[in-house]
């Protein structure tokens, strides 16, 4: 089986069942702050976008989101609900396989676009106006296009509703799992680092609904007006969670925080005393040496100069 492969096999009988039991979670999340659904989202196990690489997937594995939502809600109602949606999922579920990179893959997925593309749900070619008619059976007979119109737009339903949810056109869009942040500037053991002389970098990161922190390397070639990218990379948080094989970041749950990264750089410059100029080098022994050295250098890099913290529900970078 491929690395992202999924196959499922389904006892249609106890669709019935299934699809009842979701649809008493759809009406009980209305109960829940959109924030932690969204949160859910986020994490829970997502399959290939449809809508091409540069956006986020909008389908996620129903299994595993409410897994998610059963481990961070304190709702009993909502607990109650995600508890038999996960028996009827079983039930239904009679064998079901998935490659390595889809750990928390239960067997059956579904809609709910990543915030911050609540642009999507605004298109008529990616939203409601779309989907509805894509899933139409689905939709005549779940709350689930009723629960997205309440998550993006705050349109309240009842369980006796029968009537596509499909939002009016003007119809304000939230991002539920929105939040400010700030970052304070990035502080440093060391002013220059070498091999094996790793420098420890620390921001104070302040905010809401942090969802993933991202460390940017590089610097600016005056010469050639441009930014020289030396690395990039996500930071892990103090502790992580994981549900059904998916691990996720736990920031705690005060607003502020410290991140520290022990950060070790893998290029390095000749330097002179006066100038830098990047060389090519190569290990020999433990030692790094320059190929051809023309003058005495010693082996230095520059130094990171972003901690970027990226936010859930925030147009310009991923989050909830």
């Amino acid at each position: 089986m491929g690395q992202s492969s999924t196959l499922t096999a389904v006892d249609l009988s106890a669709i019935p069942e299934l699809l009842d039991s979701a649809n008493d979670l759809s009406f009980t999340l209305q109960e829940e702050r959109q924030q932690l659904v969204a949160g859910a989202r986020t994490y829970a196990q997502s399959f290939t976008s449809i809508f091409g690489k540069s956006v986020p997937p909008s389908y996620i594995d129903l299994g595993n989101f409410v897994q998610l939502l059963r481990r961070e809600t304190t709702n009993s109602s909502i607990a109650q609900a995600a508890d038999r949606m996960l028996v009827s999922l079983n039930e239904a579920v009679i064998a079901e396989k998935h490659g390595p990179s889809k750990p928390g893959a239960t067997g059956i997925s579904i809609y709910l676009p990543y915030l911050p593309n609540s642009r999507l749900y605004r298109s008529s070619v990616a939203g409601p106006e779309s989907y509805t008619v894509v899933a139409r059976r689905f939709a005549d007979q779940s709350l689930w296009d009723d629960f997205l119109a309440y998550h993006y737009a705050g349109r309240t339903f009842d369980p006796a509703t029968d009537a596509i949810a499909v939002p009016e056109r003007g119809t304000a869009i939230s991002a539920p799992g929105y939040g400010e942040i700030g970052v304070s500037p990035v502080t440093l053991s060391e002013s220059v680092a070498a091999p094996r002389r790793p420098v420890i970098l620390s921001a104070d990161i302040r905010g809401q609904n942090v969802g993933y922190a991202s460390l940017f390397v590089g610097f600016y070639d005056e010469e050639s007006n441009s930014i020289f990218v030396a690395g990039t990379d996500y930071l892990e948080s103090h502790d992580t969670r994981e549900v059904g094989g998916v691990y996720y970041q736990d920031w705690g749950e005060d607003d502020e925080f410290t991140m520290e990264f022990e950060w070790e750089s893998l290029m390095f410059a000749v330097n002179d005393g006066v100038d830098s100029v990047l060389r090519l080098s190569r290990r020999r022994g433990t030692e790094l040496r320059p190929r051809r050295p023309s003058t005495p250098w010693m082996a230095s890099t520059p130094m990171p100069t972003v901690v970027n913290p990226v936010i859930r529900d925030c147009t310009s970078a991923m989050g909830y």
